[in-house]
């Protein structure tokens, strides 16, 4: 009892620091909660990727993807030459280059991977 009485003497003759204290805190506080509330985070907005697409399959379950991929993406259809998507890619024209490979349909209703997938290094897509 007698520390509990030494600490109220001591907030009591200290009630005007106590006071400001607490007042700066809540003062912050309601500073900091009204501008966060002012502005939006930006949150996520989905963009369009840049994409050459190599159709080996020419099933239609891979035209089905393409069709679909078109949809949401800039997407061209390329030929199969190494060489050329590589330096593509590099020069930053494709963001991403796909490649089905032959006996994709067959793949994907086995539920195996068909598709082999480059990206421009240095890009956070895919």
């Amino acid at each position: 009892m007698t520390v509990f009485k030494s600490y109220m003497q001591m907030v009591k003759k200290n009630l005007g620091m106590v006071l400001m204290y607490f007042g700066i805190f809540i003062g912050i506080a309601i500073a900091m909660s009204i501008a966060g509330n002012k502005g939006t985070t930006g949150g996520f907005s989905a963009e369009k990727v840049d994409m050459a697409i190599v159709d080996l399959d020419k099933s239609e379950l891979s035209k089905q993807l393409i069709t679909f991929l078109k949809e949401k993406h800039n997407v061209a259809i390329s030929e199969n030459d190494k060489s050329k998507l590589s330096e593509e890619l590099y020069y930053e024209k494709w963001d991403i280059v796909l490649q089905i490979e032959e006996g994709f349909s067959e793949a994907a209703l086995d539920g195996k991977n068909g598709i082999h997938m480059t990206q421009r290094p240095g890009s956070y897509n895919g």
